[in-house]
């Protein structure tokens, strides 16, 4: 076909796209400049699926961007279309948006088109994007839920100290009567606070301040990184789930054809945990030398024994790819267990404290009112 018949092809195709728009009712398009990662994977899904029922590549895109609802994911899709409609490769338009698909979905759309099964890999592609954000989300929840339990404690006991014990010190205050020592104390804090207020608010936003000025170096990222790995229950959750993360990426790339070699250099950018990049690298540089993989694991200190008993017999039996999916499932089933743990060890312990601070503050107040019978005589 000519290049003016594919001009022709091209804009019936739009013309009747808009057509069909049209006819649609409109969607509501967000402003919104960060695109969420359940939204790259549901569009990757919704490619892989049109690709699966044998409708070309660009058609699919333009179907999916005129659906898009996020403005900015539409303008990426309609770049990507752009590109491939100039004769370009498909992975190497996603490659000009690398932050937002990520090295894995490039990898894999760069194997699936030479290949001839760019369907397959990017239905792999959303399958392990989903899975990652899965095992990211219920981590975050366990994480997030001792926090609000925190925050809202916190804004409990200022509530008391700024709005309940002020009533009650004017109260003690024109009885001029002697109040007990913890009494004394609670009303001692509030009045610390109440004079101070401004102050401490501004020592607060500095001090959140200098910690985010903190993890902007790199240094302090690594130990807080070696830190976390060494905490109590929580330690092990969040490197169950790196590995997890870690493993069914492995899994994925492997099984669809990439090298052990590329695949270590791709996870490597996926990993979060700088202790468990510095691992990934080592395990990278010994393969270059045609070390084991197991071999190279089982000199580090993060990787458990499991699972380098489960890499070393893959290894063996040639079917690495298939023996990581394994480990992630099993990591996978490690996280909720770990969960489930961290919920039962932390909320009992949370509302304890928080009994005794809550509960030890209106016994301060209401101490004194029974000697108030006494004052009063």
């Amino acid at each position: 076909m000519t290049a003016s018949g594919e001009l022709n092809n091209f804009l019936k195709e739009r013309e009747a796209l808009q057509k069909e728009n049209k006819a649609r009712p409109k969607r509501k398009l967000t402003r919104s400049r960060k695109i969420k990662t359940h939204e790259i994977a549901t569009t990757i899904r919704q490619l892989a699926v049109m690709l699966k029922a044998g409708l070309p590549l660009s058609k699919s895109l333009r179907v999916i961007s005129a659906q898009a609802t996020n403005l900015h994911l539409k303008r990426v899709l309609e770049s990507i279309i752009q590109d491939i409609h100039e004769g370009g490769n498909f992975s190497d338009a996603l490659k000009k948006e690398e932050k937002i698909f990520g090295k894995l979905c490039i990898g894999l759309a760069n194997v699936g088109e030479s290949v001839g099964n760019l369907d397959e890999a990017l239905e792999k592609v959303a399958d392990y994007m989903e899975r990652r954000e899965e095992i990211r989300r219920k981590i975050r929840v366990a994480m997030s839920y001792p926090m609000v339990i925190v925050i809202v404690s916190v804004g409990a006991l200022l509530f008391l100290l700024l709005g309940i014990v002020p009533i009650f010190a004017k109260m003690f205050e024109d009885f001029g009567a002697e109040l007990p020592y913890i009494t004394q104390v609670v009303m001692n804090i509030s009045s610390l606070i109440r004079n101070n207020f401004l102050t401490l608010s501004i020592v607060i936003i500095l001090f959140i301040w200098f910690i985010q000025f903190l993890f902007s170096k790199e240094r302090f990222r690594y130990k807080m990184d070696r830190v976390v790995l060494k905490l109590p229950v929580l330690g092990g959750l969040i490197l169950k789930g790196q590995i997890a993360r870690l493993t069914m990426a492995l899994g994925t790339l492997l099984g669809s054809g990439v090298s052990l070699l590329d695949s270590l250099r791709i996870v490597t950018y996926l990993t979060e945990n700088r202790l468990l990049v510095e691992e990934l690298e080592r395990m990278t540089e010994s393969s270059k030398k045609g070390e084991p993989l197991f071999a190279t694991m089982n000199s580090g200190f993060l990787i458990p024994p499991i699972v380098i008993q489960m890499v070393q017999v893959g290894e063996e039996t040639g079917e690495l790819g298939g023996m990581f999916h394994q480990v992630a499932d099993y990591y996978e089933k490690e996280v909720n267990s770990a969960i489930d743990s961290l919920t039962s060890i932390i909320e009992p312990i949370i509302i304890v404290i928080l009994g005794v601070i809550i509960g030890g503050m209106l016994i301060a107040m209401y101490l004194p009112i029974f000697e108030l019978s006494s004052i009063v005589q």
